[in-house]
């Protein structure tokens, strides 16, 4: 399916590692994809812009913990 953005607009974006596997969701598109590099330990998040600009907002970031409570979630 063909993604299509406008200028100007904000778009939902979310992505998600699961083992080796990743998995990136804007609007109703969804991309999979598969590499080793996936299932290593993650020790930050870059956010990359090639073009001028791009702002972000409302960004979370979310782990999996074991027992009753598995999300945590911090605002940045």
């Amino acid at each position: 399916k063909t993604l299509n953005l406008d200028l100007d607009q904000w778009y939902p974006v979310r992505i998600a590692f699961q083992g080796n596997e990743a998995t990136v969701q804007v609007n109703d598109v969804v991309a999979r994809g598969s590499h080793t590099v996936f299932g290593q330990p993650k020790t930050g998040m870059n956010f990359l812009v090639f073009g001028e600009t791009a702002g972000f907002r409302n960004v979370k970031v979310m782990g999996r913990q074991r027992g009753p409570d598995r999300n945590t979630s911090s605002d940045k």
